[in-house]
């Protein structure tokens, strides 16, 4: 009998591929079709599961659908027609889309660190989880905090995220460098002096915000500059950080929002945290979610553009405050 099925209809893209074209995770994609039935991938002869381009669509139309807010148990069953009608239906209603933040050149490793930046990809690529943390303990003991964050940490992290979008990396690759740099960032962070009568910083990324590297820098690099830093790791509720925020004593708060979280939610969690934060307390916020929201600022959260912007306004900070918080330079 011949085959009735269409070209897009066919399964012919594997989980890798799929993953890559949609941004969604082996782990997101496989539990989405034991939950909720969303794709039916076909197997190849060996058993790998195999998508179709139609599935490709379908899992695109829900994650835009997700983006506007709606529930995925909520478009699970929609068939692609209807998707394609709901998606359409939020594109017209959603306010004006504001102009996409400058697109910085990606970072490179400078001077001396070339090789141990190089040395470190190539322990990635073999999986040696031992000489990349190896490696970049060196680098961390070579380098001030600021520059192991803008030369050896920002930069590999950076190539590590392009090489696994191409595909030339797995998601183990990734997580060798991930595990190697929290141990690393997270030494760092205890390691560094404390001044006396330093001023004191509470970072943290918002509820429902997992990716936290950014925050872990920010603490590297607040604590380098003579700040008692108060690190919380990620998703945390509003309530909870302005809790830490009262019982440390905390001179600012700064927050890092990476991922692709609808902009509704992260400005409710930046309302929040400001009501429940006092109001003379300096809250910052930055990462690729914050430099699309448009009113960031209006909520008085002061947007960090990047790791320089950060430095500036630590450093403003303890000018403002006065001799109390100059103790800590």
């Amino acid at each position: 009998m011949a085959d009735q099925t269409t070209p897009e209809e066919r399964p012919r893209h594997s989980i890798g591929v799929v993953s890559r074209r949609t941004g969604l995770s082996a782990h997101v994609l496989r539990a989405w079709e034991r939950r909720y039935g969303i794709v039916q991938p076909g197997r190849s002869a060996g058993g790998e599961r195999l998508y179709s381009d139609a599935d490709v669509e379908r899992l695109e139309l829900i994650q835009q659908a997700l983006a506007a807010g709606r529930r995925v148990g909520h478009v699970a069953t929609l068939s692609l027609e209807e998707l394609r009608d709901l998606v359409s239906e939020d594109a017209r209603s959603a306010p004006p889309v504001p102009a996409p933040a400058p697109q910085l050149a990606p970072p490179v490793p400078t001077g001396e660190t070339v090789a141990d930046y190089l040395a470190c990809l190539d322990a990635i690529q073999r999986l040696d989880g031992n000489a990349v943390h190896t490696i970049l303990m060196r680098a961390v003991v070579a380098l001030s905090p600021v520059q192991f964050v803008e030369t050896m940490a920002v930069p590999l992290l950076h190539e590590v995220g392009h090489l696994w979008e191409k595909g030339e990396i797995r998601p183990a690759h990734e997580h060798v460098l991930s595990v190697a740099i929290r141990r690393v960032l997270s030494w760092l962070m205890d390691a560094l002096p404390v001044p006396p009568g330093a001023p004191g910083l509470l970072i943290a990324t918002p509820a429902g915000f997992r990716h936290e590297f950014g925050a872990m820098l920010a603490g590297v690099i607040a604590a380098g500059d003579g700040w008692r830093v108060t690190y919380l790791g990620p998703d945390l509720p509003a309530d909870d950080i302005a809790a830490a925020a009262r019982l440390t004593l905390a001179e600012g708060v700064v927050l890092s929002a990476i991922g692709p979280i609808p902009a509704p939610v992260l400005r409710r969690e930046l309302h929040k945290l400001r009501e429940a934060l006092p109001p003379d307390l300096p809250l910052a916020a930055g990462g690729s979610a914050v430099a699309h929201l448009r009113d960031a600022e209006k909520l008085g959260v002061n947007v960090l553009g990047d790791y320089t912007s950060f430095r500036d306004w630590m450093r403003a900070l303890k000018d403002r405050r006065g001799p109390a918080l100059q103790a800590g330079q």
